[in-house]
């Protein structure tokens, strides 16, 4: 069973630094605007690699030189809407397979993987609803995939998350005996991780983009990191995602109603800051990034923001993402540090390193202080 740093460190931790406060005579005011104590050992800085193919090794040393030490590794892939669970489960296997031919050069070059559940039982209802949260077969799916993941990796010293469900959108569920909501669902899956002797950290993820952390109240179960998605305010880091738009919005700039900076868009996450400062918690930030046709290169000044607010907090992080060959998936390319900020200019990354590229390699380099 891997030896990982639980929850229960966390608090203790956190019960002795409270104790040393109160006997130099600092109070709780004095202390109000500074990130949490760390407590675990490693820092995670890193990005998401978006792809269902097999991965290069030489990607995987190429992340290596750029001190990347965490990879949101997904599992990810095309399927019929409503498959049976016997091809769905064919899919889960083949990339637990892919995954496997990678792990020699993970390991060599120190990269640590957050497995990430990114297609679901019986897939997407229209509406971007997840069809396992209407339909109580599929939800014993989800439970058996995880099971069957959790105890092929159990033993792995590269896999340290589990993060199960990316974005969940449970809005409109029905009210049927038996069907669980999205946090009960959850909390089962751990569960049955848990009974299998795997105490990898698992992510939670509030419900779809943004995270709904604010009046969430953190499971009593050790392990559990918390995870928000940054990308707001969209009509930045989503605009003109079709070839016949015009990219309009710059940061920092007037967007809708509001002056957005560095000071709006740490204010924008405050809940954030307040439910990890409050409940002692982990935070990953699984994905954050805008698209790179932003005007005035927009996207370099709100990568920097973003990424000094996390180095602030002591979060860690997965940058999205990381796309290193020519591809029509405009979903990979449009966010590439790697691609060119002309508007849909062409599916392969450039020859160059671009300055958000540069960027993220000046923080990446953290990981070897």
């Amino acid at each position: 069973m891997k030896t990982k740093l639980s929850i229960f460190n966390f608090q203790l931790s956190t019960l002795l630094l409270a104790l040393l406060f109160a006997l130099s005579g600092c109070s709780d005011n004095d202390n109000l605007d500074n990130k949490a104590p760390e407590s675990f050992t490693t820092r995670y800085r890193g990005t998401n690699m978006y792809t269902s193919t097999y991965v290069p090794e030489e990607d995987i040393d190429r992340l290596g030189g750029w001190n990347v030490n965490l990879v949101r590794w997904w599992l990810h892939w095309a399927i019929e809407d409503n498959a049976p669970w016997e091809v769905y489960r064919q899919g889960i296997v083949a990339q637990c397979e892919r995954l496997d031919g990678s792990l020699d050069a993970l390991r060599r070059n120190g990269i640590k993987v957050c497995l990430t559940m990114g297609t679901y039982p019986g897939g997407i209802l229209p509406g971007h609803q997840n069809r396992m949260f209407f339909e109580i077969p599929r939800q014993d799916e989800f439970v058996q995939t995880w099971e069957y993941v959790a105890e092929h990796y159990k033993d792995e010293e590269t896999v340290v998350m589990y993060d199960l469900m990316n974005e969940p959108y449970s809005a409109n569920m029905p009210d049927m005996a038996g069907l669980l909501t999205k946090d009960e669902l959850f909390l089962k899956t751990v569960r049955a991780i848990r009974a299998l002797g795997d105490d990898t950290e698992i992510v939670y993820e509030g419900e779809a983009v943004e995270g709904a952390l604010k009046w969430f109240t953190p499971f009593d179960e050790p392990g559990i990191i918390y995870s928000a998605h940054v990308y707001y305010p969209h009509a930045l880091t989503h605009q003109a995602l079709a070839a016949d738009l015009t990219p309009t919005v710059s940061y920092p700039g007037v967007i809708g109603n509001s002056y957005w900076d560095s000071e709006k868009l740490r204010d924008h996450y405050r809940d954030v800051k307040r439910f990890a400062d409050d409940n002692h918690v982990r935070i990953f930030v699984g994905e954050f990034g805008c698209v790179n046709w932003a005007p005035n290169n927009s996207a370099y000044h709100y990568l920097k923001d973003c990424i000094e607010f996390f180095e602030d907090e002591g979060w860690d992080y997965t940058y999205f993402g990381y796309t290193p060959k020519c591809t029509t998936n405009y979903g990979a390319t449009a966010w590439s540090a790697q691609h060119d900020t002309l508007h849909y200019a062409g599916p392969c990354p450039l020859d160059r390193e671009t300055d958000r590229l540069t960027l993220l390699k000046s923080f990446w380099a953290k990981n070897k202080e």
